[in-house]
């Protein structure tokens, strides 16, 4: 079995192309096994007709490590196997640099704070909070969705942030001692601390804001992402402290401004933040996938275009098991914390907070990062790959120009992770 791992692009009009370097990961290149066969095609680009095959060479990572900064192949053909004087047919050169990508947890053992604020919608769309149906019902015995929602992705997060205080703040609502809707007030109703103490405070703080706040709207996140994004610009990370925020937004659905809060999680797209979207009850949440940027990177009104993806839906009635949640509130943040790291080009902090003597157990982080190859079969594994390759190719003498496509040779596929 052959997977063919990527393609360059095709450099026209030389006999001496350069091809650009690419970055893959060990576990897309060869599943992690330095001896894996890797075999490397080269074409020549016709206008009019099919490319005409100039030849290939096999290698596996070890001896590609084995022969740097530049390790040089001959260009054969098959029918050139047992000659004395095979044909010249081209000679490529490979320069491979090997990196260590540090993973999420490694950036938390190092001591980077994580900070979690959370966002409560209390428009009126949730339904009457004395009515058994509304999504805000609190009766005896019952826990509405947003409790679920709260007990359940709270226990996910808050493991991640030491000193187990988070903001939370509502939107939406008509605050009773301004007689206004307000679309980011603290359900502490105290401006200057809108902290609470772990899960329990934020499930305290939630039934005692039903005696401020009475059901509003319109729904706006906007407020709520610029308050997030004020955090996180006044944060440092750096090789002398490091910390990251997580603003978790629990909605039933549809919201009124989309451009202004696109405008806005554009503008945090630099910052050390990601945002969690959750949707509760059955409502039409398709503008919720267009703020999680997975397909398309989201662009503002001023055609800014976001710097990395740092939204993240889930829709919770959809997951049905509380290691699937797990799984789909943490999908990205690994990911989105990582291209973060690496904007701000800084590895993590000296060990400073042992995982082991963390109070519980830490949720697993599971992501599928995105896979440069082409033509593989879906994969995942935890959490992130400590090494990845960069490989760019480098000259190639006495060859028409054309375009290489490395691939595994012949080989037993590699089992799912």
């Amino acid at each position: 079995l052959t997977l063919t791992l990527t393609l360059t692009l095709t450099l026209r009009y030389t006999y001496n192309p350069r091809w650009k370097q690419f970055t893959i990961t060990l576990a897309d290149l060869c599943n992690n096994d330095k001896k894996t066969p890797l075999l490397v095609k080269c074409w020549d680009w016709d206008k009019g007709s099919s490319p005409d095959y100039v030849g290939h060479f096999e290698t596996t990572v070890a001896d590609l490590e084995s022969k740097q900064p530049i390790a040089e192949f001959h260009l054969r053909k098959d029918k050139d196997k047992g000659k004395k004087r095979p044909k010249k047919r081209g000679k490529i050169g490979v320069q491979m640099i090997l990196y260590k990508e540090h993973s999420f947890l490694d950036y938390i053992k190092g001591g980077c704070e994580v900070n979690l604020s959370i966002a409560i919608d209390f428009t009126a769309s949730n339904g009457d909070p004395r009515n058994p149906r509304s999504l805000h019902y609190i009766g005896p015995g019952h826990a509405n969705e947003y409790q679920k929602a709260i007990a359940t992705i709270g226990n996910i997060l808050t493991p991640y942030d030491t000193d187990n205080k988070y903001p939370v703040y509502g939107f939406g609502g008509r605050v009773k001692r301004t007689g206004q809707v307000e679309h980011c007030f603290p359900l502490t109703m105290n401006d200057y601390d809108p902290e609470v103490s772990g899960v329990g405070g934020v499930l305290q703080a939630y039934r005692s804001a039903f005696n401020h706040v009475l059901l509003s709207g319109p729904t706006y996140f906007s407020e709520v992402v610029a308050t997030a994004a004020a955090k996180a610009s006044a944060t440092e990370f750096s090789s002398r402290g490091q910390a990251y925020h997580i603003l978790l937004i629990l909605t039933d659905g549809r919201f009124d401004d989309e451009r202004q809060t696109v405008d806005q999680i554009v503008a945090a797209s630099k910052l050390p933040l990601s945002i969690i979207i959750v949707g509760v009850g059955n409502a039409d949440f398709s503008a919720m996938h267009r703020l999680d940027g997975d397909e398309v990177r989201l662009k503002s009104s001023t055609g800014e275009t976001a710097f990395r993806d740092i939204v993240q839906f889930v829709p919770f009635r959809e997951v049905k098991t509380p290691e699937l949640l797990a799984k789909e509130t943490l999908a990205e943040v690994p990911h989105q914390f990582k291209s973060y790291a690496k904007l701000k080009n800084t590895p993590p902090l000296d060990a400073k907070f042992d995982l082991n003597a963390s109070e519980g157990k830490l949720p697993i982080l599971v992501h599928t990062p995105s896979i440069h190859a082409i033509q593989r079969q879906p994969t995942s594994y935890l959490p992130d790959s400590k090494n990845a390759y960069t490989i760019p190719t480098a000259t190639v003498t006495a060859t028409p120009g054309g375009y290489a496509a490395p691939a595994p040779a012949p080989a037993p596929a590699p089992a799912p992770a």
